[in-house]
């Protein structure tokens, strides 16, 4: 009687143990989405406030709009996101649920915060960058979820940038590898660029006039050279001057940007013109004999040549 009782205690224990199996794969299989799940990702820009090149960040707000199937996938698992290219700078990150709704497939964010962007600044100032917000999806591989361009995606009439014009926008789905998985991926791209003609109010124009203030040391009469060489040195020096101040604003580089050859150039026609001020007033003192006259003009004739080659050059490297 006791073997039956045994017998009939391991039958429960066994059957109990298979109930709570299959209880535990039924709850797996429902915090796992169906394969090949597709959600629709749409992105609506409300305002872009700036844009700062020293500290490679840029400052967006804009909604996030995800639909889905919920028969695929849960609120709770299209809610895993990240979004990779935020920036760790004092902006704090804000996102906050506008809306939720399960059975209809639709969730909502409104995001605004700072983030990174490694400009590309070889053209200064005449750039071109593109802005982006990469959208990863962290909860499941590509093969359970997928990210799709969904059909609402706008930048709002209103967004303006100071100093920039904005292009156009395009959106990209891409996937990013870490070890074995494979995880989708959302871009947004928006283009902005400098005006042309800001750019040479404010970056070329104050140079040239430098060049030809400096140049116009070979006009005054070679009697005073000492004003000549002071002319000269007060020149170099304000270039100097502005070109830290552009500098300060400008992230480093291992690369010459167009702004730093244009210094470079102004850099060897002012050793030059300083050379051949110098020059001139060594002769003036030790070389009573010398025509000065012809000397100087020489001296301008040769300058305006090396700049035209050193413009041409400069034309040739943008």
């Amino acid at each position: 009687m006791q073997e039956v009782n045994h017998i009939k205690l391991i039958t429960v224990i066994v059957l109990l143990f298979s109930l709570l199996g299959s209880i535990h794969g039924a709850v797996c299989a429902q915090d796992q989405p169906a394969e090949n799940t597709i959600i629709e990702v749409g992105m609506w820009v409300s305002d872009i406030k700036g844009v700062d090149l020293a500290s490679s960040s840029f400052n967006m707000d804009f909604y996030l709009l995800f639909e889905f199937n919920p028969s695929e996938i849960s609120l709770d698992q299209v809610r895993k996101f990240t979004i990779v290219n935020i920036a760790i700078i004092d902006i704090d990150l804000s996102i906050n649920e506008v809306e939720a709704n399960e059975q209809e497939g639709v969730l909502i964010y409104q995001v605004i915060g700072a983030f990174t962007k490694n400009f590309d600044i070889q053209r200064y100032p005449f750039e071109t960058h593109t802005l982006e917000i990469i959208i990863e999806y962290s909860g499941f591989n590509s093969s359970f979820v997928s990210y799709k361009v969904g059909s609402k995606i706008k930048v709002d009439e209103s967004v303006n940038i100071a100093g920039w014009e904005l292009g156009d926008y395009k959106t990209e789905i891409s996937e990013k590898a870490y070890f074995d998985n494979s995880y989708s991926r959302f871009i947004f791209g928006i283009d902005i660029s400098r005006p042309w003609l800001s750019g040479i109010i404010k970056n070329i124009l104050p140079l040239a006039i430098f060049a030809v203030m400096a140049m116009l040391a070979f006009l005054v009469p070679i009697e005073e050279s000492g004003q000549r060489l002071a002319l000269v040195s007060v020149i170099l020096l304000s270039t100097i001057t502005f070109h830290f101040a552009l500098l300060s604003g400008l992230p480093p580089r291992d690369y010459l940007t167009f702004s730093d050859k244009i210094m470079l150039v102004l850099d060897l026609v002012f050793l030059y013109i300083l050379t051949a001020v110098a020059y001139i007033m060594y002769l003036q003192t030790k070389k009573k004999d010398v025509d000065l006259m012809t000397i100087n003009k020489r001296a301008l004739e040769i300058l305006i040549v090396l700049f035209a080659i050193l413009l041409v050059g400069l034309i040739i490297s943008f």
